[in-house]
């Protein structure tokens, strides 16, 4: 797909339940943000985009069908993807694991 605009990195965040995440820092400072999980009804993958510290922001909602063509799709592509400039283990920074759900119910 080619487009005649930047392409814009983010910092993605993906929710594995309440509370427990893994975030995975893009390159550059003050990007817009993505975060992925499960929606509360548990019936459909939400995303939400926010841009511009938080003023600005889009949410949407994949069903189960969607998120199985996403799905097929991403493992089609991700073998055609060239391999990333710096190593995954600095793309998975272990200080931005965030497992604060159970820590906020004990205090």
């Amino acid at each position: 797909m080619k487009s005649r605009r930047k392409k814009q990195p983010v910092d993605l965040t993906t929710w594995i339940m309440d509370g427990t995440a893994n975030a995975i820092r893009g390159k550059g400072k003050n990007l817009p943000m993505v975060n992925i999980g499960r929606t509360d009804s548990k019936r459909g993958l939400g995303f939400l985009v926010t841009f511009n510290k938080k003023t600005e922001r889009v949410a949407f909602v994949l069903d189960r069908n969607q998120v199985m063509a996403l799905h097929q799709h991403l493992a089609y592509q991700i073998p055609r993807l060239r391999g990333p400039k710096r190593s995954w283990q600095d793309l998975f920074d272990d200080k931005q694991f965030i497992k604060d759900g159970r820590e906020r119910r004990a205090r």
